[in-house]
């Protein structure tokens, strides 16, 4: 037997290593966690990318043929896209951005008329002469805002190389990656860690395809509305929808504010048809069509979605509310593999589940007859 004061000696000295160790550890992640969102990125392209790469190397194409020709066709549609589009939402925004002071005035003017019978809030809008569009934040000021994290150009440029030869080098060679996955864990977590990788890596293809179809619904549905009712830069506020979703629930929300600001200058009623238009647009995909183009391997509920996008947007900034989705796919996936599948399920929980939503209190049970409760019934 030890002696006493060596074994507290041996058990402070321990946790004080622990805690030293884990403070490190906390400093490193906090440290390098820009760097864990870009390879967060480069994992969710590859787990995207992977199903036709996949498919071409079952119909004998090598996989690093295979590999390099869907990173092609995906680079050549987006430089198609950006030769295509780019050009006509430049000079859109040029055409906003000369016309939005006398926009901001026009809202400046219906609002003082409309509010005249708020003085205080009329003094709020002329604060000693100072108009409205005065107040407002510049665009410098509001685009430093939308992360956590800024880049120069060039530190731009490097994560975006650093980016495609990830997805590129994951793609062509992904076995060893997967092997050294399943190798840290012990033999008997193995088959939980494929089942769990396995299920969010369809979540998050489910999910992107979902989107892919959605994005464009909605773009092609605001494009053609808001050129009918003739507010100006449609072309821009379509683009901005199209990518939306990929911030689900809220996304369409704030994509829909700039259109609506356009408007209601223009005219209180076609602001109104705005703001119905995509309330309507968005509750209806978002409600009953993006649910089921996720059918069951998405089956994710909106309330987490909601936590999620929120709790990594505040954390990470714009990177975190894209990677919100994805994280709480895997998240999902790997809570109910390791811990829901060894937990015991009663056959009463649905009941159970009523009895809490009428606010029904059950009398208390002994050990022996909730253990009778939760086993299934002998033959």
């Amino acid at each position: 037997m030890g002696v006493p004061g060596q074994d507290l000696y041996r058990a402070l000295a321990r946790a004080l290593w622990l805690a030293t160790g884990l403070i490190l550890a906390l400093w490193f992640l906090h440290t390098v966690f820009f760097v864990v969102l870009l390879f967060a990125l480069a994992f969710v392209l590859v787990l995207v990318l992977n199903p036709p790469v996949t498919w071409l190397e079952q119909r004998r194409v090598p996989r690093v043929v295979g590999a390099l020709l869907v990173c092609g066709l995906v680079a050549s549609a987006f430089a198609l896209l950006g030769w295509l589009v780019v050009p006509r939402l430049a000079d859109q925004l040029t055409h906003l951005a000369r016309n939005l002071p006398g926009y901001i005035r026009a809202l400046e003017g219906r609002l003082s008329v409309s509010l005249r019978r708020y003085p205080t809030v009329q003094a709020w809008l002329h604060p000693g002469g100072q108009a409205l569009m005065a107040r407002l934040p510049s665009m410098p000021s509001v685009l430093g805002r939308i992360g956590s994290y800024t880049l120069s150009l060039f530190e731009l440029a490097a994560c975006v190389i650093v980016l495609v030869s990830t997805v590129v080098y994951s793609l062509i060679r992904p076995r060893p990656l997967l092997e050294n996955y399943l190798m840290v864990l012990p033999v008997a977590l193995r088959d939980r860690a494929q089942r769990a990788f396995t299920r969010g890596s369809r979540m998050v293809v489910g999910w992107i395809y979902a989107h892919l179809i959605i994005g464009a619904i909605e773009a092609v549905c605001a494009g053609i509305f808001l050129a009918l009712i003739h507010v100006p830069g449609s072309l821009v506020w379509a683009s901005f929808t199209f990518f939306a979703e990929l911030v689900p629930r809220i996304g369409p929300y704030v994509m829909a504010v700039p259109p609506i600001l356009e408007a209601l200058a223009l005219s209180p009623m076609k602001a109104l048809y705005v703001v119905g238009f995509y309330i309507a647009l968005n509750e209806t995909m978002g409600t009953f069509v993006l649910p089921f183009l996720w059918g069951r391997e998405m089956d994710l509920h909106p309330v987490s979605l909601l936590f999620a996008v929120l709790a990594l947007a505040r954390a990470f900034g714009l990177l975190g509310a894209l990677l919100a989705v994805p994280i709480t796919g895997f998240v999902k996936a790997f809570y109910e593999e390791f811990y829901l599948s060894t937990r015991p399920h009663g056959k009463d929980a649905e009941q159970r589940t009523e009895e809490m939503l009428n606010r029904e209190v059950t009398p208390a049970h002994t050990p022996a007859e909730h253990q009778a409760r939760a086993s299934p019934p002998e033959d």
